[in-house]
């Protein structure tokens, strides 16, 4: 298909692909008026469908996306199916097109033109990104920020959390780490005049999360920032050849079980006490203790996607607070199960990179993702897939076709 096609690099291409890729980067919908959340709902849904079909009709489907599709699906409607449709018919529907429509488009846009497309999204990510900068901005000395002191739970107490323009502050990670680990692997692969503007990114979104006291988001990408800053460091460089991508996602995937193992056996409080976060800590471990019992109910399909009361009054809030017991609590052994294996098999692929550097950017940038998702992960932000796709070369190679 690629070769019936135009040359891709002009500026009508760029601005086509610009909007497909700005419809993943939804606001909230308390920051945006309600007609302006509405269209780009239908804006997202359209570019879903649309790349979604362009797969099929390219004629070379890879098992990844199947098996990415089969997760977005599981998780959203078949889970949701077995718990009536808790959170409505329209919510699982639109998730299931956000996650269908962003790994669609980046299997399309691999095929066609990697270089063109990943340009699309760093510009789609950075322009958004600013936005919700701005919303920080602005709002950072009010309480609740845009939410202004009160939770959407149809309550009336208030939130020291700040809210902004994509969301909560340690959530905006999972949009800020993808934007971060593309424009490096683009400095890297494609015009090494972007290193600057890539350092430039990282340090501000770290000094936003510093003055925002957001100690998961903070950790999530200095850890990302250090390994960049640190790559060509003897030893940093000798331990991250050790690493492939399947490893740090089995690293990240540890460390995400680890955490929730030791804070429910007694350990960690300690540590959090000096970050200042016990009582948000200690919150998360009955949130954490509440999504296990549950799951010991419903273990190979879950609850799927909830509605807030309904969650709130099984786990005391409304998620569950850590990647993998989200993944067993909404969607049950068979939702994580396609979780693992779709992201594996998207990592075994042969690698499009000059050299060590850009591993370590996707390796770093898969471990932060997963520090991050310790405390917070949600389905719906499906941005983070595109850490998982950055190795893959122009024509997919794989060996899971």
């Amino acid at each position: 298909m690629s070769g019936s096609l135009p040359k891709q690099n002009s500026s009508i291409f760029f601005i086509m692909r610009l909007i497909a890729f700005s419809a993943f980067f939804i606001p909230s919908s308390y920051a945006v008026p309600e007609t302006i959340y509405r269209s780009w709902q239908f804006l997202l849904f359209c570019v879903a469908v649309m790349f979604f079909i362009a797969v099929l009709l390219r004629g070379k489907i890879y098992l990844r996306w199947v098996l990415f599709c089969s997760f977005f699906i599981a998780y959203n409607l078949l889970s949701s199916a077995f718990s009536g449709f808790d959170a409505g018919y329209e919510t699982c529907l639109f998730n299931v097109a956000r996650g269908i429509g962003f790994v669609s488009i980046l299997e399309y846009g691999w095929s066609v033109d990697k270089r063109g497309y990943l340009k699309a999204f760093i510009g789609a990510g950075l322009i958004w990104c600013s936005v919700n900068f701005a919303s920080y901005i602005l709002f950072r000395d009010i309480l609740g920020g845009m939410q202004r002191g009160a939770l959407e739970y149809g309550k009336s107490y208030v939130t020291s959390q700040h809210w902004f323009f994509f969301t909560h502050d340690n959530g905006t990670v999972f949009f800020y780490i993808p934007v971060m680990a593309s424009i490096f692997y683009y400095a890297e692969r494609f015009n090494k005049r972007l290193f600057p503007l890539a350092y430039l990114f990282c340090i501000l979104s770290e000094l936003m999360y510093l003055d925002l006291s957001s100690t998961t988001a903070l950790i999530a990408v200095g850890f990302f920032l250090l390994s960049c800053c640190l790559s060509t460091n003897g030893i940093i460089r000798h331990l991250f050849s050790k690493l492939n991508g399947c490893r740090s996602f089995n690293f990240g995937l540890v460390l995400c079980a680890a955490v929730v193992v030791l804070a429910l056996f007694g350990n960690f409080v300690g540590v959090v006490s000096n970050l200042g976060k016990a009582g948000t800590f200690s919150y998360r471990l009955s949130i954490w203790d509440n999504a296990i019992k549950w799951f010991i109910h419903a273990p190979l399909l879950g609850y799927g996607l909830e509605s807030t009361v309904t969650a709130v009054s099984k786990l005391s809030f409304n998620h569950c607070h850590n990647l993998i017991l989200q993944l067993l609590y909404s969607s049950g052994l068979i939702g994580f199960i396609l979780y693992v294996i779709s992201h594996l098999f998207c990592l075994n692929v042969a690698c499009d990179s000059k050299g060590q550097f850009g591993l370590n950017i996707v390796y770093s940038a898969i471990i932060s993702y997963f520090i991050a998702s310790i405390f917070d992960w949600y389905v719906y932000l499906v941005l983070p897939a595109i850490l998982f796709y950055l190795l893959i070369p122009q024509d997919g190679t794989s060996i899971n076709s």
